[in-house]
């Protein structure tokens, strides 16, 4: 199979969410709006009987669509999503279509984004990948409270959308927000009434520029929030070497396992200062920012069931302040 992807790549954006949450709605909404011509989607269904899928081609005819039944998406699917992905381009050159500008990846609901994303660099693209997460401003406490693969999406996301926004007062919508955020203080939340303009802010293009600074600043813990597995932790380093940062990583990656959710913030190397960022134990190729754009630097870590004492078990000893958000 070839692929001419010399001149355009598409944006893939992965949509993670737990069971019920909203996904395939938030789909079809987008998929409602005409300037989403030129789009791509991937469902990976729990079971054999593929219902998100049928739902999603009832919203549009002749949308390019693969659908993957092996029920979960970080197991046998690591091989069948680059295939379906190439798939989906290739037929879109044969039949001399525009080239795909985006395409959705809906992962089953049980899934945890860290394989997938590793998945994706079996593909020999620069794919640009953002992570979208559904949030239920119903049941969304409970799920996170109750079941660590709701933690796990929510912590890799860029983005979390409030999702069943329809269901509930003023009151619970804004705890749902603050909930979702107390999670992933590193997402943009979309709490959007309009479901048109929810759909538009949620697959809009991850053009955003690097912010300043992150929002590291105290969380209050929201009203009623059941969560109190979930840490978020902000890391400083005096002046470390390039190759005792990596092995540091790398041993932060292995004594924390399933625990490490979310790293993301700038470490200042020898006057240079570099972009980490990973989701789980997948790290993105360490880049140098220099923009002249004042920058606070720091890792911040989001995990699950570590306390603060942890790090200092890390090798190698590094010079470190640690401080719980």
């Amino acid at each position: 199979m070839s692929v001419n992807v010399q001149q355009f790549y598409p944006q893939v954006f992965l949509l993670t969410g737990f069971l019920g949450s909203g996904k395939t709605s938030l789909i079809l909404d987008h998929l409602q709006d005409p300037k989403t011509a030129n789009t791509g989607v991937i469902v990976n269904e729990v079971g054999q009987i593929d219902v998100d899928g049928a739902l999603i081609t009832t919203g549009r005819t002749g949308l390019p669509l693969a659908t993957l039944d092996n029920g979960c998406v970080c197991c046998s699917l690591n091989s069948d999503l680059p295939h379906a992905i190439l798939a989906l381009l290739a037929e879109r050159e044969a039949v001399g279509g525009q080239p795909l500008e985006r395409i959705i990846v809906e992962t089953s609901g049980l899934s945890k984004p860290s394989p997938i994303l590793r998945s994706l660099l079996d593909i020999r693209m620069p794919l640009r990948t953002t992570v979208l997460s559904t949030y239920d401003s119903e049941q969304g406490p409970d799920t996170t409270a109750r079941f660590e693969e709701a933690v796990a999406q929510l912590a890799a996301a860029q983005t979390i959308v409030v999702t069943k926004v329809d269901r509930v007062d003023e009151l619970a919508l804004k705890r749902a927000s603050e909930a979702a955020a107390y999670l992933n203080p590193l997402a943009a939340i979309v709490n959007e009434c309009d479901r048109t303009r929810r759909a538009r802010l949620a697959f809009a293009r991850n053009q955003r520029p690097l912010p300043s600074s992150f929002p590291i600043v105290a969380r209050q813990e929201p009203h009623n929030f059941q969560h109190t597995r979930m840490k978020v932790f902000l890391i400083k380093f005096d002046s470390p070497k390039w190759e005792q940062l990596i092995e540091w990583i790398e041993n932060l990656v292995g004594y924390c396992g399933d625990r490490l959710l979310r790293t993301k913030g700038f470490v200042r190397i020898e006057g240079r200062r570099i972009l980490i960022q990973g989701v789980g134990g997948t790290f993105d190729p360490p880049r140098e920012i220099a923009d002249g754009v004042e920058r606070e630097d720091g890792l911040v870590v989001i995990t699950r069931d570590l306390a603060q004492l942890d790090f200092s078990a890390i090798e190698p000893p590094l010079k470190l302040q640690v401080r719980g958000l």
